[in-house]
């Protein structure tokens, strides 16, 4: 005699839970987000200016003010995460690759010296660059030696015998 096993099915609550769609599909709903990426997307380079001055602003302070530099050094992190996010979506992959450098550069660091700051307002300056000549991808001759010379510069910080950054 084999023995008998009865199947428990619960009732999937997750559907009571998600809201009534109301006869969209799937493809509809996809459509509406792309338009509304599409739009967003067409003033990128107007909004993004508003982190790159955020940036520049705590850049500022950091030359301004050597210690205690933490809180913007967050910010700078913060705001390069978001450009970097934003980046490929808007149809900038470069951005992203420029704004995600930095945020390594920067990511964990609890001071940068005066070289290290050099460095990230020329990575602000290469930002401000390739929105202002709309270089959406490294294709173009400038954009390649942008990409070349911002690793190299990084790479020889980072090969330098004395300590880059105080990292905490």
């Amino acid at each position: 005699m084999r023995p008998t096993a009865t199947m428990i099915r619960r009732p999937n609550r997750l559907t009571e839970k998600a809201p009534r769609l109301a006869g969209v599909s799937a493809a509809q709903l996809i459509k509406r987000a792309d338009s509304l990426v599409r739009t967003e997307a067409a003033g990128f380079e107007t909004w993004v200016q508003d982190d790159l001055a955020a940036m520049r602003a705590a850049l500022k302070w950091l030359t301004a003010a050597p210690s205690g530099q933490g809180a913007q050094i967050a910010v700078l992190y913060k705001r390069a995460a978001d450009v970097r996010d934003q980046g490929a979506v808007c149809g900038y992959p470069l951005v992203s690759e420029v704004a995600d450098a930095l945020c390594k550069f920067v990511g964990g660091c609890g001071r940068l010296q005066a070289r290290e700051r050099a460095l990230v307002k020329t990575q602000l300056d290469a930002l401000d660059s390739i929105i202002g000549q709309r270089l959406k991808d490294d294709a173009s001759p400038v954009a390649k030696q942008l990409l070349r010379d911002m690793y190299a510069a990084i790479a020889t910080l980072r090969k330098d015998p004395e300590p880059m950054t105080d990292r905490r």
